[in-house]
Parts: C-alpha cells; structure tokens; sequence
C-alpha cells in the first residue's frame, strides 16, 4: 500500500508537470495568433481606396502593417501589389518591378488579385520601354478574367494595343484597340473616344492618314465636351497629320481649336508653335516671328529650346543671319540647361538607385532577421515538444507500472477470492452435512418422545384410519416433553419465541413447537379438535397478533423454520 501511494503521488507531480508543459505551448499558440495583425483587412482596404487620389495617404495606411511576412498568403499579394503601384505611381519603376515580383512569387487562390498583379507588371515593363515583356504579362492576366469581367477586358485589350504598337505590329495593334472600344461600349460608352484615338495614332505610325483621319473624327464625335485638355490634344495631333498632308489650311483651323481648349501654360506654348510651323510653311514670318517668340517665352526648357531653334532655322532660311546668330544663343543657352537639367536628373536617378539598393539590403537584412528568429523560435518548440515528449514518455511508464501493479493485486483479490469462495462452498457443504446430522438426530430425538407415538405425522408406523378424523389428546406431561425436546433440538428455541412475542402463553408455545417439527393440519386438527380451516385461522391470528407480522407473503411456518 506505501509502494502504491508512493508511485500514485510520483504520478500525480508528472502529470501536474505535464499539465504545465500544456498551458505553456497553449500560450506560445495563442501569442502567436494574436501576433497577426488583426485590423489588416481594413487597412488594405483603406489603402486601396487611397492609392489613386492620396498615394501618400495608402502608403501611411500601408506602413501600420508592422509584420507583413505574417499576413495570410492573399493579404500579402494585396499588399505588395499595393506597394508596387504606388512605387509605379511615382515613377520608380525599379522598386515597383521588384515589388510585383514578390508579389507574384505568392500562392494565393483569388483570380482577380493575380489578374491585377499580372496587369501591374505589364504597366510597368511597358514604362520601362520592355513591350515584349509587358505582352507576357497581358496575356497571362487574360487567362484569369472570365466572360463577365468586361471593364477588366476592356482596359487589358487597350494596353495589349499599345504594346503592339509599340512593337511595329500595327495590324494587331488596331485589332486589339478593336476589340477594346467593343468592350468600352459595353461597360463605359463615354471611354470609346480614347480607343478610337489609340487606332487613329495606329494608323498615323502605319502611313495610312486617311484611316487615321477616320478614327480622328470618331473619337472626337465620341469625346464629351468637359474633357477640355483631350479634345485639345486631339484638335492638335489633327491638326500635325493635316500639316503632314500639307493641308495647311485644316492645320490651322485645327491648331486654333486646339488653342481654345488649352489647360496649362505649357500645353499653349505648344500649340504655338504648331502654328508657327503652320505659318512657316505658308512663308507668313511675321505670324512665324510672332508665334516662336510667344512659344520662347516658355518657362519650361526644352518648349524654348525647340521654339528658338525654329527660330534659327527660319532667320537662317530667310536670310537674316544675325537674328539667325542670336537666335543659336539662345538655342545654346537654354540647351546648356537642359544638360544641367538632365545631369542633375542622372545624380538625382543614381541617388534613387543607391537609396533602392539600400532600401533592398535593409529588406534582406529584415529578411534575414525573420529568418533567425523564426529558426529560434524553431528551436525552442523542438526543444519544448522534446521535453514534452520525454515527460509524457515518463508519465506514460509509471502510469503503466501503475496499471500493471493494479492488475497484479486485482488479479490476487480476484484469486484470495475464489479461494474463499471455495472455502465458504466447503463450509457449506459441511454445515449441510451437519444439519442433516441434526435432522436426523431431531427426528430420533422425536421418535423417542412419547408424544410423537400418538402423533401419526411424527409416527409412520400409527395408520391414519383411512382418513377418519381421529381425536389425539395428549396430555400436560406430553405437553412440557414436546416443549422441552424441542428447546434442546433447536438450542434455545422457546427462549427466542418468547423474544419475539413475550406474551406467548404455554398453549401459544406448545402450538409453535408442534408447527416446528412439522406436524401437518390434520394432526394439529386431531390435537386441537377443529377443523383444519380453524387452523389456518389460527396461524394467521398469531402471526399477525402476537408475533406483529404484517407482510401477507409470510406464513406463520415460514417464520417459525427461520426463528
């Protein structure tokens, strides 16, 4: 029993061990979950909606996502695609290359995130002049687009157009811009105008001016009148294809409607000296003068550089040098700052790359940090589940010695068991052997009382008459013979009768101890001279009466044998 209690309690601290192992790995579990950040679908929507109007507004949303790396496999392919396009938004395209590179690295089930990632790397390929490239990426996006996704189509199959036509392939090109305006004119009649002009441009780039000219008008039918900046784009490069025909008079006419729809300083200067260039080849120099000199007046740089060299070149043709003199002047001046201009440009791109090549190692490095503490933390949950192991390895033992020892001491109380089992049946079986002795020596005894010579019941060798009632007397003597044999055969029975019931009278007594030794009705009717019915009345009456028996499933005899 000590050994028992020992391994119980051994048990128990293994188990409360193993108990705490558990709450321990629970906890790194649940810390692990909560390490997800748990607002980052919010967040991406937030930066999704912001990226078009307020990139710098969806990259501060973007910068609250501390852990990417543990965002789900869909979360971080938004994520990254996101970061692309703002770097694409800012003309990094670099940076936003090597982002959508991650992003199409992730498996993710969703065939419109892939379709938007493909689409984003083709943009981007086609900015950095890869047209090749950037087809691949419109054609793979194209395979996730089903017949439903018309507005998705329709801009897929515009950009496919320019990519073709910036290959040379202009037929396919002017298909592609097809198939686009079919689709614009499901999804968003009012963006056909754009495609049209894609086809016009087209076939401008092809030599074919008459069905450039076409296209021309139909975008201009097409175009609302609120897109001022467009029409005044599209009224200029009408009016450059009529002054490539030498129709110089549509070429101005043009080039005024082009001139009332401008925007920006900029795009003035510009229709200027598309006017300029108009007059020049009508030799009207004052209107040629008049206009170069206006376009010159331009802050930006490279608008003057080309207007002074128009300038040059018409002072020149005319035969004023010295105004053709002044004119290289400025020519020459305003192309020295354009060079400083791109050489600070050039620093300016070589301190983004530097700054990317950087930004690219702080991410490796990043990379690598995640990288060891993911292989620690590795570490620890072996090390953790290795401890656990070993603990419930140990648990497991003693609980099978446990369990071993139990069925052992079962096994022996089941045997102790059937061995006093085995001793009680010989017990028993003693004990009916002695009883039958007793029985044997009681009815010797009763043979040899003198009452039981005029009891037939008691007396096989008395005749019963042939069932003739038969009185048998029997006298005081008879009386306290069967009284006292039968107190000494069943050791003390009066004594216990008188326990049972104390106001028993001597009739009472002599009557139990007539229906103890079994003496049947008719005798005990021959005795008491009633009938047998009368006896029975009797039995009842006593066992209720004196002896408080209420139980109808008892008879007198029954008790009587027990008592």
């Amino acid at each position: 029993m000590f050994g028992d209690t020992i391994n119980d309690t051994a048990t128990g601290c293994y188990g409360s061990n193993l108990n705490h192992v558990t709450r321990f790995l629970f906890c790194v579990a649940v810390l692990c979950a909560c390490s997800c950040n748990i607002p980052a679908d919010r967040l991406l929507q937030q930066s999704e909606s912001l990226i078009r109007h307020s990139p710098d507004s969806a990259i501060r949303m973007l910068q609250k996502i501390r852990h990417p790396e543990d965002l789900a496999a869909r979360r971080r392919m938004i994520y990254y695609r996101m970061l692309s396009e703002l770097s694409y938004r800012k003309g990094s395209y670099r940076k936003a290359d090597s982002l959508i590179h991650i992003s199409l690295s992730i498996t993710a089930n969703d065939s419109v995130e892939r379709y938007k990632c493909l689409f984003l790397a083709g943009m981007i390929h086609y900015r950095k002049g890869e047209p090749g490239k950037a087809l691949d990426c419109f054609t793979g996006a194209g395979f996730f687009l089903t017949d439903k996704d018309n507005a998705y189509r329709h801009r897929l199959y515009g950009w496919t157009g320019h990519c073709l036509h910036m290959e040379g392939e202009y037929g396919k090109a002017v298909a592609a811009h097809q198939t686009a305006a079919a689709y614009a004119l499901q999804t968003d009649s009012a963006s056909v105008c754009y495609n049209y002009w894609d086809i016009a441009l087209v076939y401008r780039s092809a030599g074919k001016l008459d069905s450039a000219l076409y296209y021309y008008r139909k975008a201009l039918l097409a175009m609302r009148s609120g897109h001022r900046e467009s029409l005044s784009k599209l009224y200029n490069e009408m009016s450059e294809m009529f002054m490539e025909r030498d129709n110089f008079h549509h070429a101005l006419l043009y080039a005024d409607s082009s001139l009332t729809h401008k925007r920006s300083r900029n795009e003035t200067a510009l229709y200027h000296l598309t006017k300029a260039r108009i007059f020049m080849a009508l030799n009207m120099s004052d209107s040629v003068a008049h206009y170069i000199k206006i376009a010159a007046q331009n802050p930006d740089q490279y608008v003057a550089t080309a207007a002074y060299a128009y300038l040059m070149q018409y002072e020149k043709e005319t035969g004023r040098y010295e105004n053709a003199y002044w004119a290289l002047q400025n020519t020459e001046l305003h192309t020295e700052r354009i060079q400083s201009r791109i050489q600070s440009d050039i620093l300016v791109q070589k301190f983004e790359e530097e700054r990317l090549k950087n930004e690219n190692n702080l991410l490796k490095l990043a990379k690598r940090e995640r990288e060891i503490y993911l292989l620690v933390m590795g570490i620890i949950s072996l090390c953790i589940f290795v401890l656990w192991f070993i603990l419930y390895a140990l648990n497991r033992k003693k609980r099978l010695i446990v369990q071993h020892r139990q069925e052992e001491q079962k096994l022996a109380d089941q045997t102790m068991l059937m061995e006093q089992k085995n001793m009680l049946l010989k017990k028993e079986h003693e004990l009916s052997l002695l009883r039958e002795k007793a029985a044997s020596l009681r009815e010797t005894i009763f043979k040899k009382m003198s009452v039981s010579q005029k009891i037939p019941s008691l007396d096989n060798s008395i005749s019963t008459s042939n069932g003739i009632n038969k009185r048998i007397t029997l006298s005081e003597k008879d009386w306290d013979e069967l009284i006292q044999t039968v107190e000494e055969a069943y050791g003390g029975f009066v004594v216990r009768l008188l326990q049972q019931a104390p106001l028993l009278t001597k009739n009472d007594i002599g009557f139990c101890c007539l229906v103890k030794i079994k003496v049947n009705m008719k005798d005990l009717s021959d005795i008491y001279c009633i009938s047998k019915a009368g006896i029975t009345k009797r039995k009842i009456r006593m066992k209720k009466e004196k002896f408080k028996i209420a139980a109808d499933n008892v008879t007198l005899d029954d008790f009587l044998q027990t008592l």
